[in-house]
């Protein structure tokens, strides 16, 4: 988790309008995972662009205002949460979204 935290202090030195996090809450421990949930929320609320890679789902639906799916390099779809997925489950809804399309899921 350290080295999680001393990358993104690094990448956030120079005070960037673009962030782009690949996955930043894996490996983290729950009070982590909640540091860099704030600390995204922060940079949101600062108006700066983040650029949010994850496959927890769970994340994505509290950080994310829009959300771009993708299988096997192609776009599914881009829109806001609700738009694409509805407001049931997530994981659910994904799968669905994903088996309908042609896509499987593990």
């Amino acid at each position: 988790g350290m080295l999680q935290r001393i990358g993104i202090a690094q990448a956030l030195i120079n005070d960037p309008k673009l962030v782009l996090l690949d996955e930043p809450m894996s490996g983290l421990d729950p009070i982590g995972r909640k540091w860099m949930r704030e600390l995204i929320l922060r940079l949101k609320s600062e108006g700066r662009t983040v650029i949010y890679s994850s496959h927890i789902l769970s994340d994505v639906k509290a950080i994310c205002d829009r959300i771009a799916i993708l299988l096997k390099g192609r776009l599914l779809g881009v829109g806001r949460i609700e738009e694409l997925l509805g407001n049931g489950d997530i994981e659910e809804s994904f799968a669905r979204k994903v088996e309908m399309l042609g896509g499987e899921t593990v």
